[in-house]
């Protein structure tokens, strides 16, 4: 289901990526794949140069799930530190 997302951030597309997620949200609102949805959002943030909404979405979600799997990728995105 998110395979298309991958592939978008691979070729550097970062609008359809989020594109693809913002119709995966509406298509699956409760999906088990939510977290990693949200991981590869703000991975496609940052890819857009969107920093300020990457950081404000990684760190909310690392302040209700700091024991994620996800964890370790988000704060290297987000530059290292978690700081709630």
């Amino acid at each position: 289901m998110l395979d298309p997302v991958r592939t978008s951030l691979a070729r550097h597309d970062a609008p359809a990526a989020l594109r693809q997620l913002d119709v995966f949200d509406r298509a699956f609102p409760a999906s088990v794949l939510a977290d990693e949805a949200l991981v590869l959002r703000v991975d496609a943030l940052v890819a857009r140069g969107d920093r300020a909404e990457a950081e404000a979405l990684g760190r909310s979600f690392l302040a209700t799930h700091p024991a994620s799997p996800h964890a370790p990728h988000l704060l290297r995105q987000l530059g290292g530190t978690h700081n709630p």
